[in-house]
């Protein structure tokens, strides 16, 4: 079971994160996934915004969630999920297996921001060094014309 604070929205994002990343690269009980999918479901119903573009791995999660709105019928999410069978639980992985090539996409762009940001802070950085020697040199210059003003007249 995934230990995280449901008390916040950042809390729940982080463990919905969390949660699918989990799905998706290591092997989670099916128990587990149906504990934690509930759980999960719950807390962010109390902070889901129409609206908003949420991170693809929350948008994994919403897919899966919609998904078991759709098939519940007058069921409870909880009731609806726990008379899963294995194959319908695969069913739900599989949900969240389609959205692997979004989220990879989602890393591949925030790691080519990151470096633009780098390289957009460096030379920002560089330029205002530059500025200020440039500055610098020139306000001594002055400073030694003036001194000399006396002497060359």
């Amino acid at each position: 079971m995934l230990q995280s604070d449901l008390d916040h929205q950042a809390g729940v994002m982080y463990a919905i994160h969390t949660f699918v990343d989990v799905c998706l690269n290591f092997d989670m009980p099916n128990e587990a996934f149906i504990f934690n999918l509930e759980r999960l479901w719950c807390a962010f119903e109390a902070f889901k915004q129409e609206g908003l573009e949420y991170a693809a791995s929350i948008r994994a999660f919403i897919a899966v969630t919609e998904y078991v709105n759709s098939q519940r019928g007058m069921l409870s999410f909880a009731e609806y999920l726990t008379g899963l069978s294995i194959g319908e639980i695969k069913a739900l992985r599989r949900i969240l297996h389609a959205h692997r090539g979004l989220i990879r996409d989602e890393i591949k762009s925030f790691a080519r921001r990151k470096e633009l940001n780098r390289v957009a802070l460096l030379e920002e950085f560089e330029g205002a060094i530059k500025g200020y020697y440039s500055v610098l040199v020139i306000r001594v210059d002055l400073s030694y014309s003036k001194d000399s003003m006396s002497e060359i007249t």
